[in-house]
């Protein structure tokens, strides 16, 4: 029962940058006390998600649980401090971009002679001390005539991965547009919850992402930032 309730807890607050269930609550052992993270509540909960069915989970959090064996001693403390603690966890919570725009060089999607259909976008992971917690997509799909950006065709956003069986993230809004400097840009905001912390109510947080094109079908600009 007692490891039961740790896992749950620890899953409330590895979503750090998630949206929280509406029937998502504050967890308290027998005694109505919180219990807090600890360095083998951690590890017991990357060794649960290395034997998921889920190919994806399996994988990453094998990886989190050697990443997190090699980390000091001191960076463990670290991790274990932020994930009971929101403001440190917001501060210590860092992003890695990975580019999805094809290839340049390969051809594009022609929709008739002189104009054709670009695509770029970007992977947004979101880690502490190096452990995997979540991960976001956005990606712009516009047309080019002649090396202009002509128009937006869409834009695709989503999240795509998330290690917390309790919550999950929302996509608030999306939108594509031609810049005013003639790119193909594109924003997304997700909503996220941290905590429930030590009795405190969940503190409902924005991530946004946004990505641009230019008329060569090249990332030209990406960005991410918190708002709330």
């Amino acid at each position: 029962m007692k490891k039961k309730i740790l896992v749950v807890v620890f899953a409330i607050l590895l979503g750090v940058s998630m949206c929280i269930s509406q029937n998502a609550h504050a967890v308290t052992n027998q005694r109505g006390n919180k219990k807090e993270i600890t360095k083998k509540t951690v590890i017991s909960i990357f060794k649960a998600q290395s034997t998921s069915d889920d190919m994806d989970t399996r994988i990453t959090a094998e990886r989190n649980l050697d990443i997190f064996d090699s980390l000091s001693e001191t960076k463990q403390k670290e991790f274990v401090e932020a994930l009971n603690d929101p403001k440190k966890l917001e501060e210590k919570t860092v992003v890695e971009v990975e580019d999805t725009t094809p290839d340049p060089s390969n051809k594009n999607i022609v929709l008739r002679a002189s104009t054709s259909r670009k695509n770029v976008g970007k992977n947004f992971s979101y880690k502490l001390v190096g452990v995997k917690m979540y991960g976001l997509h956005l990606d712009v799909s516009y047309q080019v005539s002649k090396g202009q950006v002509q128009k937006t065709i869409g834009s695709t956003a989503y999240c795509t991965y998330s290690y917390n069986p309790l919550v999950k993230v929302d996509l608030i809004t999306k939108t594509n547009y031609v810049s005013h400097d003639k790119q193909g840009y594109a924003r997304a905001k997700f909503r996220y919850a941290i905590g429930p912390f030590k009795g405190m109510s969940a503190q409902i947080c924005v991530r946004a992402v946004s990505v641009a094109g230019n008329g060569k079908g090249q990332l030209s600009y990406w960005n991410d930032w918190r708002e709330g």
